[in-house]
């Protein structure tokens, strides 16, 4: 009977990945990460089947149900900063289009966030605030040279649920959030900058171009557990179910929605208590609704942890290298920084742009 009750509920989250993804209104858009967590951008950006305490609320609720204790994690504090290896150039004029001459000169971005809540068996909630910028030009120095402005303040309430394990294989979970969201976007021509913002400062250029909205949406994930002893799981995740801005209160109109993505990621480990080795890939977008380059789909990495106080990771984020080194004080207090690329171009290597990040959690965790 077991058997059959979690063969049906295989099939009904099946069906609805199907249901969702063949009638709902979707749209390609650039891929959109709603948190990227410090500790997996080392490992290449992957950790998608086997995320811990309140991130799992960001990545896979379904995971949160194989806590060992009720109480998994409390985070007070999980900040996270990044900045590119291009510091961004000024200009002393207010022009608009001088100062975006500068500013997009190199590819830069620059992002500060921070995650708190709490984490325990069988479900979790979160507050996170996230405020990010990437600059960057395409086509330069020729006719259609385009200008790339992203500037995003992001804060969600998350509360996420798990059910328990079915037949001790299947694990399916649901988060569901309310976002406010502020975005100034622009990809436009040096031309077409020049003749609508000619002599305009760029305050103009900003307030043209704010957009704020809220959004009510979920995600759901389920996670098989193929072989408990050493973590080997291999998980889907259907993210921003319903999530277009609808509550617009920007005089511009709403913000772009958060793209609806099916991402599936895989993750095993081995070791001892001392030392062990994790292993991860992810691979985003499995439908291919965002009609980006495969490449810039695929995480994958492994991190070395020491006594559960030492971690190095190494991997591959869409095909670019990723390095960490991180400390945890008996899960009190956690410091964690490395390098990354990402890829702004339309296909692997056309527009790397490279970033240094550094986090400090403080809080319990297990």
């Amino acid at each position: 009977m077991k058997g059959k009750r979690m063969k049906r509920i295989l099939k009904v989250f099946l069906f609805l990945c199907f249901f969702i993804f063949t009638f709902a209104d979707l749209q390609a858009a650039p891929f959109f990460y709603e948190y990227r967590s410090p500790w997996f951008l080392g490992q290449g950006g992957a950790g998608l089947a086997n995320p811990h305490g309140v991130e799992s609320l960001y990545d896979n609720p379904s995971v949160l149900s194989l806590s060992p204790k009720m109480l998994n994690e409390i985070s007070l504090l999980n900040v996270t900063a990044t900045a590119s290896s291009y510091p961004p150039s000024f200009s002393e004029s207010s022009d608009t289009v001088t100062s975006l001459q500068k500013l997009t000169e190199n590819p830069s971005y620059y992002s500060a966030s921070n995650s708190s809540g709490a984490a325990f068996k069988w479900f979790a909630f979160g507050f996170l605030t996230s405020n990010d910028v990437a600059l960057y030009r395409t086509e330069k120095d020729t006719a259609n040279e385009t200008y790339h402005v992203n500037a995003m303040s992001y804060n969600s309430f998350n509360l996420g649920l798990s059910l328990p394990p079915i037949k001790n294989r299947l694990l399916i979970g649901i988060t569901g959030k309310v976002i406010d969201k502020t975005q100034v976007k622009i990809d436009d021509t040096a031309i077409n900058l020049a003749t609508n913002y000619a002599a305009k400062e760029s305050s103009a250029f900003i307030d043209d171009n704010e957009k704020k909205g809220v959004a009510i949406g979920a995600d759901v994930a389920a996670t098989f557990i193929l072989y408990k002893p050493n973590s080997t799981h291999i998980s889907l995740v259907l993210k921003n179910i319903n999530t277009p801005y609808n509550y617009s209160n920007g005089i511009h109109g709403a913000p772009d929605s958060d793209p609806m993505m099916l991402n599936i990621g895989l993750s095993s480990s081995f070791g001892t208590r001392k030392s062990r080795f994790s292993f991860y890939a992810d691979y985003y977008d499995l439908l291919d609704k965002t009609k980006e380059n495969y490449m810039k789909k695929i995480h994958a990495g492994t991190t070395l942890s020491v006594l559960n106080l030492i971690f190095a990771s190494v991997g591959l984020n869409q095909g670019y290298f990723t390095a960490s080194a991180g400390l945890s004080f008996f899960g009190f207090l956690k410091l964690n920084a490395g390098v990354y690329s990402e890829e702004l171009g339309e296909s692997y290597s056309q527009l790397e742009s490279k970033r240094y990040f550094a986090s400090v959690f403080m809080g319990y965790s297990l």
